[in-house]
């Protein structure tokens, strides 16, 4: 192999490690901030005698089920690529196992499934807390002339004109 066909071979396999950490990172991001949003909403429930509990709105069950499961499987990656890699360093006492990636190409599959599953199930939280937050918010259209105003829009006479600027 030539030293060009090395270094490209180099630069794409970085590029792909820097993008499948980039994707995996943004996926635990996402999924905590969804999780702190959730959060905002959340109340004190009293409990029997002294202990307080937290309430948070039925509507966020499946959106808050789904980014715990989203965190889970960051987790899970992490472990499973360690233990794939383990596995292939220990049948390969040489070393030759990261160089020679056709043998252990588990190790670098399955990793990215989970990733794809972990950004899948975050993207379906965000989903389903987009539906819910729907049935918890009210969006209000200005009805007075102040608010009109206060807005940037142009007060009709009775109503609010659109668009607003």
């Amino acid at each position: 192999m030539g030293k060009e066909e090395l270094m490209a071979k180099e630069t794409s396999e970085d590029e792909f490690k820097y993008y499948t950490q980039k994707a995996g990172d943004i996926a635990r991001q996402l999924s905590l901030a969804g999780v702190a949003i959730i959060w905002l909403f959340h109340t004190t429930v009293p409990g029997a005698s002294n202990e307080i509990n937290i309430g948070i709105p039925i509507q966020f069950r499946l959106p808050v089920l789904l980014f715990v499961v989203s965190l889970g499987l960051d987790a899970v990656q992490y472990l499973v690529g360690s233990f794939l890699w383990g596995l292939a360093f220990h049948d390969d006492p040489e070393g030759n196992a990261y160089q020679n990636k056709c043998k252990n190409i588990a190790a670098i599959i399955v990793p990215v499934l989970l990733i794809f599953a972990k950004l899948g199930f975050m993207a379906a939280a965000y989903w389903y807390f987009y539906d819910a937050i729907q049935e918890i918010i009210v969006w209000q259209f200005p009805s007075t002339e102040k608010e009109c105003l206060t807005i940037g829009c142009t007060w009709t006479g009775q109503s609010c004109a659109l668009p607003c600027q």
